[in-house]
């Protein structure tokens, strides 16, 4: 089988995270016939030049390095696939680890078994082996309406445990969008979505050609027999977590405009700050009785979640 892959890496100013996916692709995939790695420098110059600060010998496939000027995600990976040579696509952070365990041959027989499937998303997992969201439903009230009866935290805390147990379901599974931190697509269905969409800033462009790949009859799947290390929120801080929450609460919003209508989107801006405080008060509750590290670290992240939250809602 050709090995024809094409693997775009964005980097935001982070040369070590990128030296630590090139030393694991290096390292972790074997069959190397036709595969490149395109790297592409956003927010250039001001975030970098990795042209000067990785050497192409700590790669066994070739660099090709892309400048691009735009800060956004998305700007990003159109500048890389513009590049791009072979017909299947991984789009990733520069924040991913591929581990022993990963097969290039696998994935491609994942997209032979059916030319239908356009984009296929793994499980992520942390560095420790634990469950990460991988996937997840697109954004609307009855969403909401699961995350306010906390049905959502008890799914992924379920996941959480069957992964742990090495118990979860092997077999993929058709989703609404797979998480854009690595994202397995065909050439064709990257194309008939006409890349992705710049208007989104950051966060949920992975959200959005899923969606309009599923409109064009595209099949997006989750394939939990493939595992991804995913460093996800390694580095932040406080502040760069609500500023992080707030962009994301404002890239939902926008799709909810886009997608579905501004009178939705608007009792979805509402109902975000009714969760978060929920979930905050949750939380109390549970660390006063029980003061564990796990639950006072929960009721941080719920604070400061809600405090996001607050501030999106006033947001214009």
């Amino acid at each position: 089988m050709t090995e024809d892959v094409s693997i775009i890496i964005i980097n935001y100013g982070t040369p070590d995270l990128i030296r630590n996916f090139l030393k694991s692709i290096k390292e972790n995939i074997v069959c190397r016939n036709n595969l490149e790695i395109i790297i592409v420098d956003n927010a250039y110059p001001a975030k970098g030049d990795s042209r000067q600060q990785i050497n192409q010998n700590e790669s066994s496939v070739d660099i090709q390095f892309v400048q691009n000027p735009k800060a956004s995600y998305a700007s990003g990976i159109n500048s890389g696939y513009s590049r791009a040579s072979y017909n299947i696509i991984i789009l990733a952070n520069s924040d991913i680890e591929i581990p022993k365990t990963f097969s290039l041959s696998n994935v491609l027989d994942e997209f032979n078994k059916n030319p239908k499937i356009g984009i296929i998303g793994p499980q992520l997992v942390y560095p420790d082996g634990s469950w990460q969201r991988s996937y997840g439903p697109f954004p609307s009230l009855l969403e909401l309406i699961f995350s306010l009866c906390s049905l959502d935290a008890f799914s992924h805390a379920l996941q959480k445990f069957l992964l742990s147990k090495n118990l979860l379901p092997k077999t993929r599974k058709q989703v609404h969008y797979v998480d854009g931190a690595f994202m397995m697509i065909r050439r064709k269905c990257f194309d008939e979505c006409n890349g992705m969409n710049e208007n989104y800033d950051f966060y949920a462009e992975d959200i959005d050609i899923c969606w309009r790949a599923r409109k064009l009859g595209w099949k997006v799947v989750f394939s939990p027999s493939i595992h991804i290390t995913h460093l996800r929120g390694a580095s932040s801080t406080q502040k760069s977590f609500i500023n992080y929450t707030v962009r994301q609460f404002k890239a939902k919003f926008q799709f909810m405009k886009e997608h579905r209508n501004i009178r939705q989107a608007q009792h979805y801006k509402k109902l975000i700050e009714v969760i978060a405080l929920q979930r905050f008060f949750f939380y109390s509750i549970i660390s006063s009785f029980m003061p564990l590290n796990k639950y006072i670290l929960r009721k941080r992240q719920a604070y400061l979640n809600y405090i996001a939250a607050r501030n999106y809602a006033k947001a214009p």
